[in-house]
Parts: C-alpha cells; structure tokens; sequence
C-alpha cells in the first residue's frame, strides 16, 4: 500500500514527504509545516499518531484501511476520507499528462526526514532523478538481475529501504519482500521460503541475527549479497564464517541528506569504501 500510494501520487507529479511513523505531537507538527503538507495517506495502524491537538484542524486524511491494526472506535471520528475505495472507484487510465506539465527530474519528488539526532529531524529533498538513479547505480554496482529478491524489512520512511532497496529492484525488474517489522526468529525462514538473494541491513541488525543459536542448516539459504552501513569488522569475520563464505558484502558510507558517499567494492572485511584518485580522472 505505501507503495502504491508513492508512485501513484509521484506520477500525479505531487511531491511526498515520508513521515517517521513513530513520532507525534510537536516534532510530528514540525514535519508537516517543513514540508508544507495539507494532504496525509493514513495507514489505519497509524491513525492515532494524529489525535492531537498540536495539529490544524484544516488537514484532510486519506485513510488506508488495515484490517490486522485497526484504528480504536474512538479514533474514528476523525474527519477522514477511505483512499482504498476512493482508488477503487476511479478510471484505470493514465492521469492527464498536463497534470504534470513542466515537471523535469532535477525537481523534487520526495522529503526524507533525518534521524533528528541534533535537533528536529530535517527534510532531505530527493529529486526524480536521485531515487531513479540511486536504483540504476545500485544496478550496476551489485549486478543484480530479475531473478534477484531483496528482502526489505526496514522502515519504508527512511532513504535505505526506499532509495536503495525498493529503487534498485525497481529498476533491475527484481522481486521486493516486505516485512512489517523485523523478526530475529523468522529471518532465515523468510529468506528460504522467499529464495531471497539480498538483504539490506543497518547498525547491529547483523549483530543481533548472530545472537540466535547456531543451526546445523546455517550455511544452506540463497542468500548471497548483503548491502547496508554498520556492520563491524568483528560481526563482519563471525558472519562470514557462520553462514558462509560466498557473501559479497557492501558496506557503505553517506547519508540521505549528504552529497556523496562511498561503498565497498572489494568485500575487504571492515571497509566501506575508498576515495577515488581524482588527479587521475577528468573530474578535477
């Protein structure tokens, strides 16, 4: 559903912020008047994030239903609109090209908030051309191909998962696996179940996966290729040898809202890049 609602409203031509569904009140107002937003797509499971008084009463919600969370009675009777039926009952064809008359890739399609590890998190403004780009260089850099699964359990809010994640598989026509949430225990069974054949991580995740009892079938899964930021060098050697040696690992280094970034190439154990010889290249 949230990608159903972000491409079709990115074809629309319409920007959209992704809001961490973890934050409320003041900092949850913050994100709005940043990004100057009057429309929000409501997961129902959300729904109660947005009884507050901090937020207008001018906002208008298009709630996606969830039957596995559903929203308290109470929640209700907040003023909103059913996207699901609403999507339902329109036209199947293409939307008025003049719609998104004038639009270029250099023009921003998304807001991706910072941490807010110093302050309020930050809008990073993410063109067109960086989302479908950032799929096209994870392309080329990971050889993935259409009989690749990436296996993608983090927050879709954030640039890992909709950047790198849903963007190169977008791009290479490869199949996508979402969890909800992460699941220690269920890790490998999806993996095995789904023929998953990358996985993006970040921080301790990989850490914490090595914390489960050694399993005799340790070594027989599909999995092949992991990407992500914060693997140690530590974790890096445990997880090779546990669950196999035939991992290209491509450990990173950047952020959403930074302006370059670099990645390890080389499956060297503790690095996550290097820089270039620019005195060598016709960059200077």
């Amino acid at each position: 559903a949230f990608l159903f609602a972000w491409l079709g409203l990115a074809k629309l031509g319409v920007r959209v912020a992704f809001l961490n569904t973890n934050v409320s009140g003041m900092p949850l107002l913050h994100a709005l008047q940043a990004t100057g937003a009057k429309h929000i797509v409501v997961g129902e499971e959300c729904l109660a994030l947005f009884d507050t008084p901090e937020l207008p009463d001018d906002l208008c919600y298009w709630l996606w239903p969830d039957a596995e969370r559903p929203a308290a009675a109470a929640l209700r009777a907040l003023s909103v609109l059913d996207l699901a039926q609403a999507a339902s009952e329109s036209l199947e064809s293409n939307p008025p090209a003049e719609w998104r008359a004038g639009l270029v890739a250099g023009d921003a399609a998304l807001y991706i908030f910072t941490s807010g590890t110093t302050g309020l998190p930050k809008a990073a403004v993410i063109s067109h051309a960086r989302w479908l780009l950032t799929g096209d260089v994870m392309v080329a850099t990971m050889d993935v191909t259409q009989e690749d699964c990436f296996y993608c359990f983090l927050p879709l809010y954030h640039g890992a998962a909709a950047l790198s994640a849903c963007a190169t598989a977008f791009v290479s026509g490869a199949s996508l696996l979402l969890r909800r949430k992460f699941s220690r225990s269920e890790f490998w069974s999806d993996v095995r179940r789904h023929h998953v054949t990358i996985c993006q991580y970040v921080g301790e995740i990989c850490r914490f996966l090595l914390t489960v009892p050694p399993q005799p079938d340790d070594q027989q899964h599909p999995l092949r290729k992991m990407v992500g930021a914060g693997m140690a060098p530590e974790v890096w050697e445990q997880w090779v040898r546990r669950f196999g040696d035939q991992f290209q690992i491509y450990e990173g280094w950047g952020a959403t809202e930074s302006n370059t970034n670099t990645i390890n190439l080389d499956n060297r154990i503790g690095s996550c890049g290097r820089v270039p010889f620019w005195e060598k290249t016709n960059l200077r």
